[in-house]
């Protein structure tokens, strides 16, 4: 296109367009990865059912003579097209060069070229890495089938085949050698064989002239495919893993020329024990250059391993040097890893393998000294494709070199050192110009994904598609407005840019990456989000027309556009924020200090650089999530370990089991490393087959070959114990041995540690990894963890000392005796009402409850006060008064749109249907109306209000709407009715929804109104809500207008008043409508309970919360029975499962998984539950305190009734935190209305005995006191 548009006398620009499309090259990344897997498979197709040769024949014969097809002359075979994806990247970078080669500094485009070359670079780098690989893999079988023959050394993984070819064995010196054997090099060994076949024919060893010929015929071949059809006999292995393998220096004669000598290590068997001894090789070869290069890759070969050898001895002499080593050779791995990871052909000559940074000298052919020819920095990398001999002579050309990224604080120290030049200058105007381009195109693909894919799923027939898009849709627009932001503002810069001047957008981008914060709850969402539009459009086949018809229509009224799957568009707002790091990077690269918005473009990259770190954390966190939840889907008998919300899952991987060093290790087990613990399970399914025995090395290398967690959900594993990580854990020094290798050993626990616990018994664990790559890794990871733990243990120990300390300083001192109750300790309870028995405000099972309490816990309530206060420290500013504006406009629209949905509550769904309803309905639905006329009426004294103030505001006059606002709050008291009876609304819709008349009369309705107003009308609940809604927006209102009044302000006085009686007002309607719901809910749980309640004298009860709790019968043993539990506010109820949607329950296991992920009360309408004992909440009852370290039972709640102690357990801690709480506040309230009635009974009885006494003290006169009795007289005689 970009040539087609060219003028004749011009030049086409190709670098943006080539930056651009190279970033799409990427997702070609699957397509190479599983290449192999398509050849094979396909093949395996073909070759089973002759159907499809028959499709494909008639496919191609219609291709053939399709005029649209003039250009193809021939249909090649299938291998050929499915290469060409994996070809023609490289391509790519081969025709930009050439491109560059033609252009000077006097062409336009030559920065965007050179950026396209480089970025073609690098694309072509990661396809050449997964060819090489996919080919190694190839050779390596070739290779392997080829040699007839047991090695000693047995089979390694880690094994990579380097170069082969003939060479003449020496035994005398003086004689010309005739003896000719074919070598084959490995990485850890070279082996010497003789041809057995050639080409398919059987080689004759007596027939001195057929076994020449055969040699002939393998200096022939020039690639490693052509020995197919080839055999070989292995006559002896020399292994270079022990070590002592060198090179000895020899002098040619006149007889033998081209020789090399090495002393080497060679497997014998003498007196029945097969041991390994030293052994003088000495091979000569046809040519100078072929024996140096000989002596080139062998010695690689032994410097290679020499060094793993080298690095091991050095860990067993230095156990405080181990991490330091390990460091170093983790270092070694991933220079070698990035010099294998550079381009390199294969069959080709033409080809260069890149290495590393080292350079070749070639010897001359005179210097008759030992020497090595080539010599790579790092050992084993001087090869970095294996091939056969006279194609590594060919290759050995050319090593890369890799630059670093340079840090932020080199690049800001380079800015403040230079000058802009003027091409630095014209780079940043095309940074500027390339950043607009790609905003546009990012808002436009968020528009499709609103407009193509979202807004079709608003029309579904099924009322739970239409509220999940539309909750997307709010999250879109929002991220949309955001990034017209961005685009306003790079257009405007784009403006400067063309008029010659340089834009500064420092200050802009630093405000508006501000507003990036806004995006965090898409991104936080964005895994359901796919997987709810993923379903939608499954199941949903209306929806994917109505989709493909917006497609269309899109596609028609924008030429030339193209519209991209919906996963596509879904990802993009998470890509997007870091790529504001990357391009205001490349910004700066053209800046210098003579820069005017040189800080501000700084403080501009490091924000956007924290926002791209929050995204990436956000991003993390929900995969993370989804990696555990994958991992315990896959475990069979998975146990409910504790600890699990502080668990992090760290790496996964296949290895062997070490039962001792001398027998190579053939069990198998897949390893789950955590943070705390390591859980050794066993592969029993793959692809949905079981696993047989006798296949471990095919399964090691197919579950090796996984790339990430989600390739674990085609496999199922079997829990077989796991191992605990402590600071006291080890990783311990272990020689690999002849028949096993790469081995990981470290010391771990069996059992968790408690605290005064000395009899946890430790356990060595060995495993056998594939590769020493894995070895190197399982053995940092396991470290990091080690290390992790002793840390935290350490922390642990100071606070405990720390506690100690205080508790020893407080008992020494002087106090008085006190009497110690063993009352429940009220700092046990984590979450404490403000008001005793009000802690639950929704009920509701214990997983919501618990995100409930969570999340008042996590946000408390706004403080007033302190919001009041900062108003009168502060001054109203211009840029308050214009806000208030913006604020004045929203509430007007907001307003408006509220008496919108008011008139079409009433005239679509309730006035449309009063013919067509029975009487009772049509009481109820004429009262509904009445209270919607009375909030119409409210609401117009609200909308005038809001004109008024933006009339006034327009006309550059300040609004006072305190008093106002004030007044008009009072109307709303009238809605109260509707809110009370709003659920009882709302139920007689559903049942009128049942009726078809009715909902033929809406339909109607709804066309006339979509006709009338132009938009779509919604769902009755849309409209039903909104008044509940609105009575809760007016205190967030006045919290805007007061945030942006002062101390200056006339009306803050006012708007205080109003946003106290709003505040009010809005959780009087918050109350009321939960008090419907909890009666709605009391009635379904009810309902779920079989039998009735002893004692029951309670008419206002109260149900809390509800969930499965494990019985405790032994503290030191896991609980194994469950019951199904309901809170209420004056007794707990145990239960016990008895139907299931009108079934039986038999299976209990299953019951508990369903019942623990139970959400909402609606979904307990399903269950039938029989009470086995219930807990009345009186004086007796009391919480007991529990050490829950000490047991092994876990997240206890002890209540103790009648002086016995009941034991539940939890299967979270959370969820024992809520549990405690909500049974606490229930007793403090009974304890509190106890307190109040003896209180009032006290009260009563003082009254009276003040009564009396003043009745009595009544009748006596205290100036005339009666006078005193006589003394008695003594008694006579008588």
């Amino acid at each position: 296109k970009e040539a087609k548009e060219t003028k004749p006398d011009e030049l086409p620009l190709f670098g943006k367009e080539f930056v651009n499309s190279l970033q799409f090259l990427k997702m070609a990344s699957v397509y190479i990865g599983n290449y192999e897997t398509y050849l094979s498979r396909i093949s395996e197709m073909l070759a089973h059912d002759a159907s499809y040769e028959k499709a494909i024949r008639k496919a191609k014969d219609k291709v053939l003579h399709d005029k649209r097809f003039d250009n193809i002359i021939m249909i090649h075979p299938l291998s050929f097209y499915l290469i060409t994806p994996i070809q023609r990247i490289p391509r790519y970078e081969l025709l930009i060069r050439d491109m560059l080669r033609d252009v000077g500094k006097d062409f336009p485009d030559l920065e965007q070229l050179k950026k396209a070359y480089i970025q073609a670079k690098e694309s072509a780098k990661g396809v050449n890495v997964l060819k090489m690989q996919l080919e190694e893999n190839d050779k390596m079988s070739m290779v392997r089938e080829m040699i007839k023959g047991k090695l000693r050394m047995g089979v390694s993984v880690t094994r990579k085949f380097v170069c082969c070819g003939g060479v003449y064995v020496i035994e005398n010196m003086n004689t010309p050698p005739n003896k000719m054997v074919f070598l084959f090099l490995f990485n850890d060994v070279l082996l010497e064989t003789i041809p057995t076949k050639i080409d398919g024919r059987p080689v004759e060893f007596v027939n001195v002239e057929s076994y020449k010929k055969a040699f002939e015929s393998l200096s022939t071949k020039t690639d490693i495919k052509s020995f197919d059809g080839c055999e070989f006999e292995l006559l002896r292995e020399f292994p270079f893993t022990f070590g002592n393998c060198v090179f000895k220096p020899i002098n040619e004669t006149n007889e033998v020329k081209h020789v090399f000598s090495a002393l080497l290590r060679e497997y014998k068997v003498i007196r029945n024990v097969e041991k390994d001894f030293p052994i003088l090789v000495k091979y000569a070869t046809s040519s100078d250059e072929e024996k140096e290069v000989w002596k080139c890759v062998i010695n690689d070969q032994i410097r290679y391993n020499n060094d793993i050898r080298i690095n091991k001895e050095n860990i067993e002499k230095s156990k405080e040097g181990m991490v330091e080593s390990e460091l170093s050779r983790q270092e070694s791995i991933r220079q070698r890893t990035q010099s294998l990871a550079l381009p390199g052909g294969v069959e080709k000559a033409e080809l260069n393998h890149s290495t590393t940074s080292a350079s070749f000298k070639i010897l001359p052919k005179t210097q008759k000294a030992f020497s090595i020819q080539n010599v790579s920095q790092v050992p084993g990398t001087l090869i970095t494709s294996g091939n056969v001999i006279s194609a590594i002579i060919k290759n050995l050309k050319e090593f890369g070199e890799q630059k670093e990224k340079k840090s932020d604080d080199q690049l800001f120290a380079e800015i403040d050192n230079k000058t802009m030049s003027e091409k630095d200058c014209e780079h940043y105007k095309r940074v500027v110009k390339e950043m607009t381009e790609s905003e546009k195109v990012h808002v436009r693909g968020l528009e499709i994904l609103k407009d193509v894919y979202l807004t079709p799923i608003t029309k579904s027939s099924i009322a739970d598609s239409v509220a999940f898009a539309k909750s997307i849709i709010v999250q879109v627009d929002t991220i949309i407005g955001v990034h017209k932001k961005f685009l306003n503002m790079m257009e405007n810069a784009e403006t400067t840019a063309n008029s010659g001047e340089l834009p500064l957008l420092g200050a802009n981008f630093t405000k508006n990456i501000q507003f990036l914060k806004m995006a965090a709850t898409y991104i936080s969402k964005y895994s359901v989000y796919l997987t709810g539009l993923t379903d939608i459009m499954n199941k949903e086949k209306d929806v994917v027309k109505m989709q493909n018809k917006a497609k269309q229509d899109y596609l028609k009224g924008h030429e030339g556009a193209k519209v991209e799957m919906i996963s596509f568009y879904l990802i993009t707002p998470i890509q997007r924020i870091p790529r504001y790091e990357l391009l205001i990077r490349d910004m700066l690269r053209d800046v210098g200090k003579d820069f005017p918005d040189l800080e501000q473009l700084k403080k501009a990259y490091l924000d956007a650089k924290e926002s791209g770190k929050g995204v990436n954390q956000t991003r993390m966190h929900i995969e993370e999530n989804e990696k555990m939840s994958i991992i315990q889907r896959a475990i069979l008998n998975f146990p409910n370990f504790e600890n699990l919300s502080s668990r992090k899952f760290i790496c996964g991987g296949p290895v062997y089991i070490i039962a001792n060093m001398i027998e190579k290790p053939t069990q198998l087990c897949y390893i789950f490393l955590f943070n705390d613990m390591l859980v050794q399970t066993k592969v029993v399914k793959m692809n949905g087959k079981s696993v047989k025995e006798g296949t471990e090395d095919a399964l090691m290398k197919e579950l090796s070959e996984i790339t990430d967690v989600e390739g674990l959900n085609k496999i199922t594993f079997e829990y077989i114990n796991a191992f605990y990580i402590q600071g006291s854990s080890k990783l311990m020094p272990q020689n690999d041995t002849l028949q096993v290798s790469n081995v990981v050993m470290f010391m771990a626990f069996q059992k968790m540690k408690k605290d005064g616990d000395e009899t946890n018994p430790f356990i060595m664990i060995k495993y056998s990894t594939m590769t020493e790559d894995e070895k190197e890794a399982w053995k940092s990871v396991l470290n990091d963890q080690i290390l992790s733990m002793k840390e935290k243990e350490e922390k642990m120990k100071k606070v405990q000392e720390k506690v100690e300390n205080t508790v020893e300083i407080i008992s020494s001192a002087p106090t008085e005796k006190k009497t110690h109750t063993k009352s429940f300790d009220k700092s046990c309870v984590k979450y404490i009402a403000h008001e005793v028995g009000n802690l639950v405000q929704s009920s509701g099972p214990i997983v919501s409850v618990v995100r409930n309490l969570q999340d008042e816990y996590d946000h408390p309530e706004f403080d007033d006060e302190k919001f009041f206060r900062e108003i009168e420290t502060k001054e109203m500013n211009e840029e308050d008064v214009k806000h208030l504006g913006s604020v004045i406009r929203d509430m007007r629209t907001n307003e408006n749109a509220h008496m919108l949905s008011l008139v079409t509550l009433k005239e679509v769904y309730f006035n449309s249907i009063v013919k067509h309803v029975n009487k009772d309905y049509l009481n109820v639905i004429n009262e509904v109306m009445s209270q919607i006329d009375v909030m119409t009426s409210t609401h117009q004294k609200f909308l005038y209000m809001f004109e008024k103030a933006k009339i006034l505001f327009e006309k550059g006059e300040f609004p006072l709407m305190g008093d106002d606002f004030y007044k008009n709050l009072q109307f709303l008291k009238m809605e109260m009715a509707y809110v009370t009876n709003y659920n009882n609304y709302l139920k007689m819709m559903g049942e009128l929804e049942k009726d078809t008349s009715v909902v033929k009369q809406w339909n109607k309705a709804k066309e006339s109104y979509s006709q009338t107003m132009k938009e779509e009308s919604h769902p009755y609940e849309y409209y039903m809500i909104r008044p509940i809604v609105q009575a809760s927006k007016y205190e967030a209102y006045l919290k805007v207008l007061l945030s942006d009044s002062g101390n200056n302000s006339e009306d803050s006085v006012d708007l205080k008043r109003a946003y106290i009686e709003a505040k009010h007002i809005s959780r009087n309607v918050n109350s009321m409508k939960a008090l419907a719901e909890e009666g709605t809910k009391f009635l379904t749980v009810r309902e779920a309970i079989i039998g009735d309640f002893s004692n029951d004298m309670t008419g206002a009860r109260k149900f809390l919360c509800s969930g499965p709790l494990f019985i405790v019968e032994k503290v030191m043993e896991p609980p194994k029975k469950w019951m199904y539990f309901f809170l209420f506010n004056d007794r707990l109820v145990e239960t016990i499962p008895e139907l299931y949607e009108g079934k039986p329950v038999k299976d209990m296991l299953d019951a508990f998984s369903k019942l623990r992920v139970i959400k909402q009360v609606d979904e307990l309408k399903s269950w039938k539950f029989r009470i086995t004992k219930e807990f009345v909440f009186n004086l007796d009852v009391e919480l007991v305190n529990v050490q829950q370290e000490e047991t092994v039972c876990k997240h206890q709640i002890v209540i103790k009734s009648s002086q016995i102690p009941y034991r539940f357990s939890s299967s979270t801690l959370l969820e024992c935190d809520v549990w405690i709480s909500l049974i606490f506040d229930q007793l403090e309230k009974i304890r509190k209305n106890e307190k109040a009635k003896l209180k009032r009974r006290n009260a009563v009885n003082l009254e009276s005995e003040r009564k009396i006494f003043k009745e009595t003290l009544g009748s006596f006169d205290l100036a005339n006191p009666p006078p005193l009795p006589k003394k008695p007289r003594a008694l006579d005689s008588k």
